[in-house]
């Protein structure tokens, strides 16, 4: 699986599409400093997978896109693809029998990317996997950049690991182990969740239980009731339809009355309505004459309302205007204060700066010095040895000789002490018991403060959770918008690149002068010269209103398309070039052009006109001469009836042009018909890329205004996650707490129990002890002899070791010294830096603060300029309105003068209207008595009538009945009307009393019975996935340990083969930093060079570190080759005798694995089957040659 080819576009140096097609053997890529060699080694991490910018030498992942130079521009994307040949037979899982495979990335300067497998897009994880356990990766030992031989040498034991696990090929049970992890994790909340549920729903149903079976009673004691309420009803029906029949009689006989009277009252209300028309025309003159007074009064209160809305206006603007100038005195004094603390931070940083150089080489000293007093500490530990081990001997059985006399001198002493403590030993009982018991009760009350401590917790937990919830979705929202946004920026700056291009390749314009323009570009010998002296097209020179757009195409034409050039001769020349290369036509205008008399329009005419067409088109002032001379006699007008009669009446031959394109020129020629034919679209286009271009600022600066939203909102959550688990942390603490005090609590019960116990005891034990003294007794005395023996021998030993000693001891102190002195260094480095971290942090926030308040003045500026605008427009207002409501007033007197006359006459009128209403109201006062007894019967057949819909309803609303559903009543004499309404309110109580009563409880009990079943059957799934995940992850432990421990041995023998193999002599091993435990230990490197002692790596030189480095690598190649070996510069510390050695192994490893190098070393580029050299002609783009070294074997 090696790689066949690398393909970079707009990746970092490499701005062209640049192909390089990598032989098998060995491929060296070599050239100059800086001419981007290494980029094509953070291309092929970056296409594997590479996710840090730091590691691909950036600040952030944008950087690796081509920025632009002098003379190019920066590119919107990057985009890199490898084809691996894979008829090695060695390919990935799941891609079996495939010839070739293609990994391709690409990142868009908007942060989006793309990753694809064979053209079909997929995800980083597809490509992550698709390089699992083949030794090859981002960060795999297949390639190794520049520095990185060091960084091995000097990692951390653990991160030194990785090596020899990706050569073992336990990558993917590491992936897997964790997948596991993370999978018991989540089904251990998900399990949490089903618990919280079950406890839940088991209280429910025990509630629904009770519920149900009060639900039972409940509609029993409705059934009863029902029956009671349907035998009133019917009773009730009888009644209400006996005295309907009474009420409808009496109604009839007194309508027949009112009939008779209201008779009477009409013929006079004839009358009465002649005498009211004459009446009602004077009302009309009186109601007209009193509008024009009240719509005057109205018109004078809306003007003086008016007026004090805008003097309020400003006496308010002026308010404003005091604040905000407030604010930016405020905000100019916070500037300068933060100017002052920039400049004190800076100068600390410098300070800082020289402390932290001067730690960090007194900590060095202080390492030297103690790893020399180590080594003298190791040589008197060796010398002492022997004595110590003889003075032990002596020591030890001296030491067992007198522990047995002791013991024996303390069993008899111990005997007649117990006799005494015995009685003692009660009284401590007696009180310890007291001691318990009052501790026990002080346990008791801080459990319960803890537990009431834990219900709090666990309700701001919740509400918490709540938070985040709500907080997620709105942040949902906001990465819908953002999208949306990002989606019409893409969509608008598409659309304007596809114009911007078509504007660079001059579409629409003739051949002519899109050769002269091209030439004039490139400098063409053609032009003899003129090149700077064709200053561009007209088209590009003019700034017009869109309104103007088609007026001042249709007047220029094809002059529009004009080459503006610096004089004649230069425009003879470029029509000379057009000519000799048969590339079309074009016109050439001089920037002083010849002026002719310009005509002369009547001050009426132009009046009557929107002026010259000249004065509507901005251009810079050297252009000014050429659109004087092309527009001198050109006026716009709104239409062509208005052009041709203007032309008509001027009695000159002046031109004119429309809005919409029609001409009427100097002769009276008209040209006109449809737009289309007119314009050429060339100013169009320019309008609409700066229109688009002002959508597109517009829209990234939403874009990016939404992406901080949306990155702020993810922090608020993360924020908020960080305090829920801190949260849950401190639950969990505090139930831990709880479950500590309650086993306090059980083990005091328990020594309790044990005192009681052990002075029934003390008893028994007396009368054993008296028997063992007298046996102590005899054994002491026989020990006694054999100590006096041994007593002279361990003196002598004694004193041998006592003079080691001392000298051990000495040095040990000397080591403490030293070690703590090279702590106190370390702190002292640590320190400083924390301090110079800090100092730059206060220092950035000052920046930040004094931008803010410098964006304030900037704006409270601007409000209050706008402010004092708007007062001078409210006070022109207010004089207006005041000259207007002078001219109102006088109108309002004489039209109250005349409603006054209009009054008088009416009156005079209204007097004989009054006398016939006397007459018709003495009649109506007998109507009404009909009314009034009339109504009074149908308002009793009303409520007859409600009694019976409100019956019905009843029926309707309680049972769904009507009134014929009812059946007959019973016989009152079998139970009286009374008897049954006592019985019904005796039921209506107890209903009553029962209190709410759920009627969907016996269903709501039986589907959450369904329900907990339902949990309890998912709690018992989860419990047996989270053992089967166990068993899982103890599975892929035991065949990563097995495999590490293989693959560490065969590493550990090859090193010890290859390194002494580089350094001509000397050994070398592995050691795991922990044994006992495979599967965390790290790896520590052993290293013996030709002549020296066995040690660390850290104490070797630079150029030993860099052969140690390569001999670990090649020892795991070797064990496992990768397809393929990048290595970048790896030779640069080594020496030629070690360039020749370091050669020998990239030809062993060739053998079996493709070799690719970046190198400046001669030697290694002897040794190579191809050079691909990597040039810089242009400054900061990247080009690539290659030479194959290796002839190619003749053909017959």
């Amino acid at each position: 699986m090696r790689i066949k080819e690398v393909e970079l576009v707009g990746f970092k140096s490499f701005v062209d599409k640049t192909r390089i097609a990598l032989n098998e053997g060995i491929c060296a890529v070599v050239g100059p400093n800086g001419c981007g060699k290494s980029n094509v080694v953070d291309a092929v991490r970056w296409v594997m997978g590479e996710m840090s910018a730091k590691s691909l030498r950036g600040s952030e992942m944008q950087d690796v896109i081509f920025n632009g130079t002098e003379t190019r521009k920066p590119m919107g994307m990057a985009q890199v693809s490898i084809i691996f040949d894979c008829e090695d037979g060695r390919c990935p899982v799941g891609y079996e029998g495939m010839a070739e495979i293609q990994v391709t990335r690409r990142l868009y300067r908007s942060g989006e990317s793309e990753y694809l497998i064979n053209r079909r897009p997929c995800r980083l994880k597809d490509i992550i996997d698709l390089f699992l356990d083949t030794g090859i990766g981002s960060r795999s030992y297949s390639i190794i950049e520049q520095g990185q031989i060091n960084k091995i040498i000097g990692a951390k034991p653990l991160e030194r690991r990785t090596l020899i696990e990706e050569a073992a090929g336990i990558s993917k049970y590491r992936v897997k182990r964790e997948e596991a992890e993370r999978k018991i994790e989540a089904t251990r909340i998900n399990l949490n969740r089903v618990n919280d549920l079950v406890y839940e729903i088991t209280r429910t149903v025990n509630s629904l239980q009770r519920q149900a079976k009060k639900a039972e009673r409940y509609n029993e004691l409705k059934a009863e009731l029902r029956e009671l309420d349907l035998e009133l009803a019917a009773r009730q029906q009888i009644f209400l339809a006996s005295e309907k029949a009474r009420v409808s009689v009496s109604l009839a006989r007194l309508q027949d009355s009112h009939c008779e009277t209201h008779n009477k009252i009409e013929s006079e209300e004839t009358r009465l309505a002649a005498l009211r028309l004459a009446a009602l025309e004077q009302e009309k003159a009186i109601i007209a004459a009193s509008e024009a007074v009240s719509e005057l009064r109205e018109v004078v209160r809306k003007d003086e309302t008016g007026r004090d809305l805008l003097q309020r206006d400003i006496e308010h603007l002026q308010v404003q205007i005091a604040q905000w100038t407030e604010e930016i005195e405020n905000a100019r004094e916070r500037i300068a204060g933060h100017d002052q603390e920039i400049a004190t931070s800076s100068q600390k940083i410098e300070t800082l700066d020289q402390q932290v150089g001067l730690a960090d080489r007194n900590l060095a000293a202080c390492r030297e010095i103690l790893n020399d007093s180590l080594a003298r500490r190791r040589e008197l530990d060796g010398s002492s040895e022997a004595a110590r081990n003889e003075l032990l001997r002596l020591a030890g059985r001296h030491a067992a000789l007198q522990r047995a006399v002791q013991d024996h001198r303390e069993q008899q002493e111990t005997h007649q002490r117990r006799v005494t403590a015995n009685r003692e030993r009660r009284d401590v009982l007696a009180a310890e018991c007291d001691k318990l018991t009052a501790h026990l009760q002080a346990q008791r009350d801080k459990l319960a403060e803890l537990q009431e401590l834990r219900a709090v917790q666990e309700n701001e937990l919740t509400e918490k959770r709540n938070r985040l919830a709500r907080m997620r979705e709105e942040t949902e929202n906001k990465r819908k918008e953002y999208e949306q946004l990002k989606r019409q920026y893409d969509e608008k700056r598409v659309r304007l690149e596809s114009l911007e291009e078509m504007r660079r390749n001059m579409e629409g314009y003739q051949e002519g002068v899109q050769r002269i323009i091209q030439a004039a570009k490139s400098a063409d010998d053609g032009l003899n010269g003129t090149s700077k002296a064709i200053l561009g097209v007209l088209a590009d020179k003019l700034d017009v209103p869109e309104k103007y757009e088609t007026a001042l195409e249709a007047i220029l034409g094809e002059r529009l398309q004009a080459v503006l050039v610096t004089d004649q001769d230069a425009g003879a020349t470029a029509a000379d070039f057009l000519k000799e290369k048969h590339a079309g036509r074009g016109s050439f205008v001089p920037l002083q052009p010849r002026m002719v008399s310009m005509a002369h329009y009547p001050a009426e005419t132009v009046g009557q006109t929107l002026g010259p067409l000249a004065t509507h088109i901005q251009v810079e002032p050297q252009y000014q001469p050429v659109t004087d001379v092309l527009l001198q006699d050109v006026l716009v007008v709104e239409d062509l009836p208005t052009a041709v009669r203007l032309h008509k009446a001027n009695g000159y031959t002046g031109a004119f042009v429309t809005l919409d394109g029609e001409v009427v020129d100097r002769a009276g020629i008209i040209t006109g018909g449809q737009v289309d034919s007119v314009t050429t679209g060339i100013l169009q286009k320019k309008r609409q890329i700066a229109k688009l271009q002002q959508e597109v600022d517009q829209l990234e600066k939403a874009f990016n205004e939404a992406q901080d939203g949306y990155h702020s909102r993810m922090g608020m959550i993360g924020h908020l996650d960080e305090t829920i688990r801190s949260g849950q942390e401190n639950l969990d603490a505090n139930r831990l707490a709880i479950a500590e005090l309650s086993g306090d609590m059980r083990r005091d019960n328990a020594e309790l129990e044990r005192i009681n116990a052990e002075a029934a005891q003390l008893e028994e034990t007396f009368a054993r002890l008296s028997e063992q003294g007298e046996q102590l007794i005899a054994r002491h005395e026989r020990e006694v002899a054999e100590l006096a023996e041994l007593d002279g021998a361990l003196a002598a030993a004694r004193t041998a070791a006592d003079d080691t000693n001392a000298a051990q001891s000495a040095i040990t102190v000397e080591i403490d010294g030293q070690q703590k002195a090279m702590h106190e260094a370390a702190l002292t480095v640590n320190n400083l830096q924390q301090e110079l971290r800090t100092t730059a942090d206060r220092r950035e926030a000052a920046y930040r603060l004094r931008e803010e308040a410098a964006g304030t003045v900037s704006r409270r500026s601007e409000q209050v300029e706008r402010a004092r605008e708007q007062q001078e427009t409210n006070r022109e207002q207010i004089n207006e309105i005041t000259e207007r409501l002078t001219g109102l007033m006088q109108r309002l007197e004489a039209a109250e003068r005349h409603s006054v006359q209009v009054r008088e006459g009416a009156d005079e009128k209204t007097g004989v209207v009054d006398e016939t209403e006397k007459g018709i109201k003495m009649l109506r006062r007998d109507l009404d008595g009909y009314d009034h007894e009339i109504k009074s019967c149908e308002l009793e057949l009303v409520q007859l009538n409600m009694k019976t819909e409100h019956l019905a309803e009843k029926l309707a609303e309680r049972y769904q009945l009507t009134l014929a559903d009812l059946g007959e009543p019973t016989d009152e004499a079998e139970m009286d009307t009374e008897s049954l309404q006592d019985r019904q309110r005796e039921i209506s109580d107890r209903i009553g009393r029962m209190g709410e009563v759920n009627p969907n409880a016996i269903n709501e009990y039986e589907e959450e019975q369904k329900r907990l079943d339902t949990y309890l059957t998912q709690k018992a799934d989860l419990d047996a996935a989270i053992d089967e995940l166990k068993k899982a992850i103890a599975k892929i432990n035991k065949t990563s340990k097995e495999r590490f421990l293989e693959t560490f041995k065969l590493v550990d023998d090859k090193c010890g083969e290859i390194i002494p193999l580089l350094f001509g002599g000397g050994s070398a091993k592995l050691e795991l930093t922990e044994p006992d435990k495979p599967l965390e230990s790290g790896v520590d490197i052993v290293i013996r060079p030709p002549g020296k002692k066995l040690q660390n790596v850290n104490l070797l030189s630079g150029g030993e570190k860099a052969l140690s480095s390569l001999g670990l690598i090649f020892s795991i190649f070797l064990i496992k080759p990768s397809p393929f070996c990048l290595l970048d510069e790896v030779d640069a510390p080594l020496d030629d005798a070690n360039v020749s050695r370091f050669n020998q192994l990239i030809e062993k490893m060739a053998e079996h694995s493709q070799v690719i190098l970046i190198t400046h070393n001669k030697s290694t580029m002897e040794c190579v089957d191809t050079l691909y050299g990597v040039t810089m002609q242009e400054k900061g783009v990247s080009k690539m040659v290659s030479v194959r070294l290796v002839e190619e074997p003749p053909v017959h």
